[in-house]
């Protein structure tokens, strides 16, 4: 593959630290030196074209990766198949952070790498695609993938950048073959976003199985009903775990405690009226599809990376859409209210 350089790109993000420029190294042409000084070049026409394609696919952090380059002379960085394999396991396992493989390179990575290949050209694709590939993920998964202010006008949090990793620290972590820590320290810390990924894999492994079918429309049920529609009910809280006894035969087309126990955990959970009752509201979110609730829990992942770095063990959370408010501590609830949300008509 050849790396083709095109013109100006936006302005790459940049982690704190000192972007140092080297001059390109006159090493001997043989070997890891020939491979230094071929890097060397094509960073420096990098430089003045501020774009580089690889295989038809950017490099997205080009002033991260410039500047890691620059900090170590333009020598490669990824010699040590540990670090590649460590990366590429963090690069698969971005799809259970919600993010997307492909974004760092996933599938020309698969496809190029080779280290014992003989072109020197491959070898500096490879370099420069897994660099592009770690330097992305620092940035995902600390402050996540969409800057928030393309989104909301009013947004008014900034991260707390001196809690970056810098280029140096970077490199410190590469050459000392530890980028899993490095990697691992970029996550949000807080209860939730845990929950969340569990949740994204529960959610995922519902859809491999075909999601659930939608409950049929009707009038209100009560516990004591006995139709069609309660068995599509019951089916619909086994797949979500609300229901947790599998029945031995046929499901039961009644309307039984333990059914109207799930429906109330289910009510509970989605911040519903808690009445053990299917009416419109608790229709329409049993009614949601899987792939939907997935979305959701993914986009919910992304807002917790944008802020959810550096909270202190003691807080206190509104939750608006729910009307309560909570103190918590460590990863407990100590204390909740309800709690009224909005502006006073007075």
């Amino acid at each position: 593959m050849a790396i083709q350089l095109f013109g100006p790109v936006a302005n790459a993000w940049l982690l704190v630290g000192m972007l140092i420029t080297f001059p390109i190294p006159l090493e001997a042409q043989t070997g890891v030196h020939a491979l230094s000084g071929q890097m060397g070049r094509r960073i420096e026409l990098a430089e003045a074209t501020h774009q580089i394609q690889v295989d038809g696919e950017t490099i997205r952090e080009l002033d991260l990766v410039l500047a890691l380059y620059e900090q170590a002379s333009f020598q490669p960085l990824w010699g040590e198949a540990e670090n590649v394999r460590t990366l590429m396991r963090w690069i698969e396992r971005a799809w259970a952070e919600g993010l997307t493989p492909d974004d760092y390179h996933h599938r020309l990575l698969k496809q190029n790498l080779d280290p014992n290949s003989p072109l020197p050209e491959q070898k500096i694709d490879r370099d420069l695609l897994l660099s592009d590939a770690l330097m992305q993920l620092i940035l995902h998964l600390r402050t996540g993938k969409v800057d928030p202010k393309r989104l909301f006008r009013e947004w008014n949090y900034e991260p707390d950048w001196t809690r970056f990793p810098t280029i140096a620290e970077i490199l410190k972590a590469l050459r000392e073959g530890r980028i899993d820590h490095l990697l691992a320290d970029q996550l949000p810390t807080a209860l939730f976003y845990a929950g969340l990924r569990e949740g994204l894999e529960r959610y995922r492994e519902i859809l491999g199985q075909g999601g659930w079918q939608r409950i049929s429309r009707g009038t209100t049920l009560h516990p004591g009903d006995q139709n069609e529609r309660v068995v599509q009910l019951r089916k619909r809280l086994l797949m979500s775990g609300d229901l947790q006894t599998t029945p031995e035969g046929p499901p039961s087309d009644l309307y039984d405690l333990e059914l109207e126990q799930a429906v109330r955990h289910f009510q509970y959970r989605h911040l519903l009226e808690v009445d053990g009752l299917v009416g419109r509201k608790t229709l329409l979110a049993l009614n949601v599809p899987v792939e939907k609730k997935i979305q959701q829990i993914r986009i919910n992942m992304e807002r917790l990376r944008w802020l959810n770095h550096g909270i202190p063990d003691e807080f206190i959370a509104v939750d608006l859409a729910g009307f309560e408010i909570a103190h918590w501590l460590g990863e407990e609830i100590t204390w909740s209210s309800a709690v009224q949300v909005g502006e006073p008509y007075w």
